[in-house]
């Protein structure tokens, strides 16, 4: 199970399900603009997989990067869960 690290917080990556994208789409993602919003992938994404509300997810990511944290991480754990996503 594929896991990321955002402000010393361990989180595992769940799977991109129809109710995942359509989640995500709550959250003022479509899956035609993950290329042009990454920022708002990365804060999306972490909302959906932490249960937690969007500006919950962008407060953990800014104190993420505040203290020398980089995205890499989430980034690689939504490309490998839509790469080995059964709905896709």
């Amino acid at each position: 199970m594929r896991t990321f690290l955002i402000n010393n917080k361990r989180y595992v990556a769940k799977e991109f399900t129809f109710g995942a994208v359509r989640q995500l789409e709550g959250y003022g993602l479509s899956l035609t603009d993950v290329q042009n919003k990454p920022m708002t992938l990365a804060a999306a994404y972490l909302a959906f997989c932490a249960n937690i509300n969007m500006d919950a997810a962008d407060n953990e990511i800014q104190e993420h990067v505040i203290k020398g944290g980089n995205l890499d991480g989430i980034f690689e754990a939504v490309t490998e869960a839509m790469n080995e996503s059964r709905f896709f």
